[in-house]
């Protein structure tokens, strides 16, 4: 009879994954047509399918993030940032650059100092501040550097964490195993490297007023289910698509 695994053992197992997912893909990659995923998935018919009903529907690109616990904030704060490189209007851009200077007001009301945070909200401010002067292939550049790329990460799971501690008694019915909201987002939110769920998407997507859509890439009915999250207002910031496999999120474009 073999033995269960001990905590240490499950953590250095999943750190090996990390390391050799690391070796193969940088933190972000570079737009290529999601054919390139078919090679993956060439003995699962169903998945194969739905992969070509995202062609079907327009959405035939899509960016790969590491698949290393950070993949949904990363793939987020990537077109995030993306969207206002190349999207958005100047006057878009400045009530973006207005809400994410908010953050620091959220964070103080939930009792952090400021030194605590100011590394990573003043990283993520410079380059948001001047995203718009540079070109796609330098923002790429920039989300593959380990330092700035996970500074923005912890950035925003800073958000996630302020708007679910300003929000607890509407989310915290929600979860399982904590007492208290700033617990959980001690544990699973502020932890670096911590995958995300559903309330964390939910919380990112309307503290930034931010529609999400998902495309669920699994093994269920034959065709591929959206999910859409964020505010019920018409108007919002922008709107990004993800494509969840399981365990990861990549984005998607049409």
């Amino acid at each position: 009879m073999s033995e269960i695994p001990s905590d240490q053992q499950i953590l250095v197992y999943e750190q090996e994954i990390k390391d050799a997912e690391a070796k193969i893909h940088p933190l972000v990659g570079f737009k290529n047509h999601v054919s390139e995923l078919y090679d993956e998935y060439r003995e699962n018919n169903v998945f194969l399918d739905k992969l070509k009903q995202l062609e079907e529907k327009n959405i035939a690109n899509f960016r790969r993030c590491r698949g290393d616990g950070n993949c949904f904030y990363r793939a987020f704060s990537y077109r995030f940032f993306e969207y206002f490189l190349t999207n958005a209007t100047e006057q878009e851009h400045q009530d973006a650059i207005k809400l994410l200077e908010n953050v620091k007001a959220w964070l103080k009301k939930i009792g952090y100092q400021e030194f605590a945070f100011e590394d990573f909200y003043d990283m993520t401010m410079e380059y948001f501040q001047n995203c718009r002067g540079i070109v796609e292939s330098e923002l790429v550049r920039i989300f593959q550097e380990d330092g700035t790329s996970n500074a923005i990460v912890v950035f925003f799971r800073l958000v996630v964490s302020s708007f679910l501690q300003t929000h607890a008694d509407d989310y915290l019915p929600f979860v399982d195993g904590y007492e208290t909201m700033d617990v959980f987002c001690q544990a699973q939110v502020e932890a670096f490297g911590r995958d995300a769920d559903q309330i964390h998407i939910i919380a990112l997507s309307n503290a930034l007023d931010v529609k999400v859509k998902v495309a669920y890439l699994d093994a269920s009915d034959s065709k591929i289910s959206f999910h859409e999250f964020g505010p019920e207002n018409s108007k919002s910031l922008c709107e990004i698509t993800l494509l969840y496999r399981p365990g990861h999120y990549d984005l998607l474009y049409q």
